[in-house]
């Protein structure tokens, strides 16, 4: 009976993970719900069903599946993650800092936590460490591309225009088609044209 329910456990999650993939997340939240249901002691089906509830916007849900996922797997880098996530979506960035930390603690070579506890710092104006951390982000994926806005955004607001440059046109040339680099690099070059006028 036990493996029965763990068999069809499985198969709701296999459906709810390509779900999530095609980001039909009521579908993925009812499959993994019922993978859940099933194999109640699993990480994994724990941790997507908290990332279908991200999907819908339901913080709470998904806050709580992935503190349960913690809680059966300590070292569970992947859900620190995105609970971090959602508490910086919640714009409780202690929450988030210390998520992300602990993501990192448990895998060190975790780029995305590393971006985005960078985005962290910058949110609370803290450049400098955001710049620092969004670096080792880009130390462990040369290719990040959010790695290199949130650096030329945090150069940006430090008033260090030259660098700021220099990462947008690294970001251009790995992601040309950027929803916001272009957006950026308009206002640099308004804020020095601006400033050369006033000289």
């Amino acid at each position: 009976m036990k493996y029965l329910k763990t068999r069809i456990g499985n198969t709701y999650f296999e459906v709810g993970c390509q779900h999530i993939e095609k980001g039909n997340y009521s579908e993925a939240a009812q499959a993994l719900e019922s993978a859940v249901e099933l194999m109640p002691t699993d990480a994994e089906a724990l941790m997507f069903l908290g990332c279908a509830y991200q999907g819908l916007g339901d913080c709470d849900k998904a806050i709580l599946a992935f503190k349960e996922a913690i809680n059966i797997r300590e070292d569970y880098a992947q859900a620190y993650y995105n609970l971090g996530l959602t508490y910086q979506h919640l714009q409780s960035y202690e929450e988030a800092m210390n998520s992300y930390k602990k993501a990192i603690s448990i895998e060190p070579d975790y780029p995305l936590a590393h971006n985005n506890l960078g985005s962290v710092f910058i949110e609370l104006d803290r450049y400098e460490q955001g710049i620092e951390a969004c670096k080792h982000a880009i130390s462990l994926k040369p290719d990040f591309s959010e790695a290199y806005y949130n650096i030329a955004s945090a150069y940006f607001h430090l008033g260090d225009y030259s660098s700021a440059t220099d990462a947008c046109k690294r970001l251009v040339q790995i992601e040309p088609n950027h929803p916001y680099v272009h957006r950026l690099l308009d206002v640099m070059s308004h804020n020095l044209c601006d400033s050369s006028h006033s000289t």
